[in-house]
């Protein structure tokens, strides 16, 4: 690392700049070795006799004595043959560090140690100690003169004793250097040095002799070597070039963000003192770190994402893997970027929360997070924070993410598949991307020739979409699905106007609020909320399946056993999770018999009631700000709550069919391939029994069943037993007409056979 001779040569010139950092480390750790001369010529009665060899390291009575008053003891080493004296060293200090101060001003190259200096702003006496401190991680030959200096070999690291007493010039600065090394001094609060207890002491070690370790990784920065990183840091740390980031000017964000965000960061690298930190939220998949990329690419500095949650669990790990973190940020001059959707936002997470902000607001780092949301607990803890909102984007960048997506591919694509895509989804940009990438890698894989072109269609893409989109909505609602269509559905003109008219604004709401600017003069939000009322079995919640369908979307039904919970506030929670990961996943929200959790509120008569009307209020408040479509089914519409009223744009009301609709669908219950003989009395069903579908559907295949038990055709005495069996189970009135209906066909069926 160092050489006397060769330090002694360069000094005998006009000085020359550095052309590289290492010239300028090896002068510096000359002047650790004028130090320690300095030490031993001030300190050496430590080791000495009067009149003894420096080798001779026996402590008298007398040593003791003067150890115990070295005031009155001569300077140790003045008579020893070739040992300079302590004014003779402090000269040759002073020289070298001038000299040393002139070559770094002429630099042609960039040197660690004055970077160092810079970012982390040590002072004068903070960057001494903190290259005293690293001495021995430095050469063996320094390693060597430290332990003979404190004359113990089984010693090898500096205690904050020694390096006050190595670094002070004048006594009066002992009690100043050594309190640097306290809790709350700077090397110690921003990780340059950490504090070991002495192995002699054990716990507690008073501040003076414990030992000061520099971290491996600030010594490598130093010699400019790569050290390789910790088990966790390739699991939770990912570094992308500049070179490596998108281009701005094609990310579809709001220009507005980009100037902003581009302003701060100036901002920032004009006033390093300054740090403002940045909070992109927005929803997932929304562009948030790549665009944060973009930006840090135009200074040309890399970006180095963290996984929060993939940290070590124990505390003092964290800590120090936080402290690490950011200073490497601070030593290669990248930009840090925190992920913490579910780690920052979770109450069990909160003391880490802490230890973080605590290390942030240190840090002279350029350092951002990534939520979902804003996040006021973030907002309370980190200093000087300011967010920007990636929102969603618009139908029509939305329409351009397609295109360029698809034109991107390399594939075939049908026509008008893109304007289809774009009308049946709502998703972030980064959301198309990936479900375009990954409808593109499984049409390839279907492919016999590689060299042939595959195709993307509705159907492929639609599939990737719902890979791509993944949610944990089925821990608390179940998937429904129908294969009916609207060719299925036999219901009063009225009616279907009305569901039509519900599709439609579902398909062009985006054109109308977005493009036309209809969003402005909402005054409850942009969601779709539809109110299905009337008895069982009337088709309310098929109609929810098959509008779905005719959406391109997934119905998932809102499980009310795994939402209700007896423990304040879960409830809530649980809702919560249920409307994020629906607008995530673009799926439908069933509440099927809604009136169980949009029952009016009641009168405040304990605590119950309390609790009760709070989960009415939040569900009222959460479906006012859901940009989704959500049917709610009942029974009974005088059980929901009033203020519900206002939320519903649509309400359709499912009556039991007449004469024609029961005719309807008695006949289109039954399939094609079905056998089916041909004397079924179609309009004696319709008239005789005044079922609803869902009944109807129960008779149907109920007969079926029969008929295919007595390996015969469905006939109509298999119908007509069927549908009296139904109507009894439901506790119906059957007529004795009706009942002796069945007796006379089986009667006559006997007659026949005679």
């Amino acid at each position: 690392m160092f050489n006397a001779d060769h330090a002694r040569r360069e000094a005998s010139g006009p000085p020359t700049g550095y052309d590289a950092p290492i010239a300028h480390l090896r002068d510096q750790a000359y002047r650790l070795l004028l130090l320690l001369q300095r030490y031993v010529a001030r300190h050496g009665h430590r080791l000495l006799r009067q009149d003894a060899r420096l080798d001779d390291l026996f402590v008298s009575a007398i040593e003791a004595e003067r150890l115990l008053n070295p005031d009155d003891s001569p300077e140790p080493a003045a008579a020893m043959q070739g040992w300079p004296r302590e004014q003779a060293i402090a000269a040759t200090l002073e020289a070298h560090e001038r000299r040393v101060d002139q070559r770094a001003a002429m630099a042609t190259c960039e040197l660690p140690l004055l970077a160092l200096k810079l970012h982390f702003r040590l002072d004068d006496h903070q960057a001494l100690l903190l290259l005293a401190a690293m001495g021995p991680q430095l050469s063996v030959d320094l390693g060597r003169l430290y332990t003979w200096a404190w004359a113990d070999f089984n010693q090898r690291m500096p205690t904050v004793g020694f390096l006050a007493e190595l670094a002070a010039e004048v006594p009066d600065w002992l009690d100043p250097m050594c309190r640097e090394f306290e809790d709350d001094g700077w090397l110690v609060r921003s990780g340059l040095v950490t504090l070991e207890p002495h192995p002699r002491w054990g716990i507690p070690t008073p501040l003076i002799h414990k030992q000061v370790r520099v971290p491996d990784y600030v010594v490598a920065f130093l010699l400019g070597r790569h050290t390789a990183g910790p088990d966790w840091f390739d699991r939770c740390v990912e570094t992308s070039l500049a070179s490596d980031a998108p281009d701005l000017d094609t990310l579809i964000v709001a220009p507005d963000a980009a100037d902003e965000v581009l302003r701060l960061l100036r901002k920032i690298q004009r006033h390093p003192s300054r740090r403002p930190r940045l909070l992109l939220h927005g929803p997932r998949y929304s562009g948030r770190r790549s665009f944060l990329a973009a930006c840090t690419a135009q200074l040309e500095k890399p970006l180095t994402v963290v996984d929060l949650a993939r940290l070590a669990d124990q505390p003092e790990q964290f800590s120090a893997a936080l402290r690490r973190l950011c200073n490497q940020a601070v030593m290669q001059d990248h930009t840090l970027l925190f992920r913490g959707e579910d780690f920052l936002e979770e109450d069990a997470n909160l003391p880490r929360l802490r230890q973080l902000a605590q290390i942030v607001n240190l840090s002279p780092a350029m350092i951002a997070f990534t939520l979902h949301r804003p996040s006021s607990r973030l907002h309370d803890l980190v200093d000087d924070l300011y967010d920007l909102t990636l929102g969603e984007p618009s139908a029509s960048q939305q329409a351009i993410a397609w295109k360029r997506a698809l034109d991107a591919s390399g594939c075939e694509v049908g026509p008008g598949v893109i304007e289809r895509m774009n009308a049946r989804y709502n998703l972030p940009v980064g959301a198309i991307l990936r479900a375009v990438s990954d409808a593109v890698r499984h049409a390839r894989h279907g492919l016999a020739n590689r060299k042939d072109r595959p195709t993307l269609d509705d159907a492929g893409l639609h599939r990737a979409v719902s890979r791509k989109i993944n949610h944990t909505l089925n821990t608390l609602a179940e998937l429904y699905e129908t294969t009916l269509t609207w060719d299925d559905v036999v219901l009063p003109d009225t009616t279907l106007h009305v569901l039509k008219e519900i599709e439609l604004t579902a398909r062009h709401r985006h054109r109308v609020l977005e493009d036309w600017g209809f969003e402005r003069k909402l005054a409850y939000g942009r969601g779709l909320t539809c109110l299905f009322s009337g008895p069982p079995g009337t088709g309310k919640t098929m109609m929810a399946g098959i509008l779905a369908g005719s959406l391109g979307r997934l119905v998932y039904r809102v499980d009310l056993s795994r939402i209700v919970s007896k423990w304040i506030g879960e409830t809530e929670k649980n809702l919560a999770r249920v409307f994020d990961e629906a607008e995530r996943a673009q799926v439908v929200l069933l509440f099927d018999e809604a009136d169980s959790l949009f029952s009016a509120r009641t009168k405040v008569e304990s605590s119950n009631d309390r609790y009760a009307n709070m989960v009415v209020n939040y569900l009222l408040q959460r479906m006012e700000g859901f940009d989704g479509v959500t049917i709610l089914t009942t029974n009974f519409l005088t059980g929901l709550d009033e203020a519900l009223g206002r939320r519903i744009r649509f309400r359709v009301h499912f009556g039991l069919p007449d004469f024609n609709a029961r005719l309807a669908l008695w006949e289109g219950m039954i399939p094609e391939q079905a056998d089916v003989a041909d004397d079924i009395e179609w309009d004696a069903l319709a008239e005789h029994f005044e079922f609803s579908g869902g009944l109807i559907k129960n008779a149907v295949v109920r007969a079926a069943h029969w008929a295919a038990a007595e390996g015969s055709s469905i006939a109509h005495r298999h119908l007509f037993d069927a549908a009296v069996a139904e109507a009894r189970e439901m506790g119906m009135v059957v007529t004795d007409r009706v009942a002796d209906r069945t007796r006379h066909d089986d009667d006559d069926d006997l007659d026949d056979d005679d």
